[in-house]
């Protein structure tokens, strides 16, 4: 490369946070103290992986059962029968849908309770294997609360495995929520 050209890409990764160093920190800090702030886990994908409209919202994850994937609205075999767990993928709404949809169906008719925990990954890596949250999540449809009382049975001294700057999963303002929130948004909207 000529010296120009990579003085205009390192000039551009660095913009756009790609270098370490004390922008990278800077946005770090700024990031994770709004989301200390916030006093909701905002739905950071609303309007990117799915429909930030709760109207539109509807009409899409309505979709996803009734596309030719999907498992349309005929009864489930299991129908008012006990769930205990529920995998979905992790992976782009607009294009697994029809996947989440199967397993949501078995959720949304499944003799359930009104507790749900739910795992995601972190894209950015974490110095501690796993992270919790209290804060509630923010979905199109509306804030969908935390069990904080339940959270709190997690907290240090209770289990070993999750440590203090874990806990504080008020730190992890990139853990995502790409389409459990809002799916459980939509359910407890149901419910009322």
């Amino acid at each position: 490369l000529v010296p120009d050209r990579l003085t205009r890409l390192v000039a551009n990764l660095d913009e756009k946070l790609f270098l370490e160093g004390e922008r990278v920190e800077v946005a770090r800090r700024t990031a994770r103290e709004a989301y200390r702030a916030a006093p909701v886990r905002k739905a950071a994908f609303a309007g990117k992986s799915y429909e930030a409209d709760p109207d539109k919202l509807r009409a899409q994850i309505g979709g996803f059962f009734t596309s030719k994937e999907g498992p349309d609205r005929r009864a489930s075999d299991h129908k008012g029968g006990p769930i205990k767990g529920l995998v979905t993928p992790h992976y782009e709404p607009r294009d697994a849908g029809p996947v989440y949809a199967w397993a949501y169906k078995e959720l949304a008719e499944a003799r359930t309770s009104d507790l749900f925990v739910i795992f995601g990954t972190c894209h950015a890596g974490m110095p501690d294997p796993f992270a919790l949250t209290r804060k509630d999540y923010d979905t199109p449809f509306g804030p969908v609360p935390v069990d904080r009382a339940q959270a709190e049975l997690c907290a240090p001294g209770r289990r070993r495995q999750l440590r203090p700057a874990a806990l504080s999963g008020d730190e992890r303002p990139d853990l995502p929520a790409a389409l459990p929130g809002p799916a459980c948004g939509h359910r407890a909207q149901r419910r009322a």
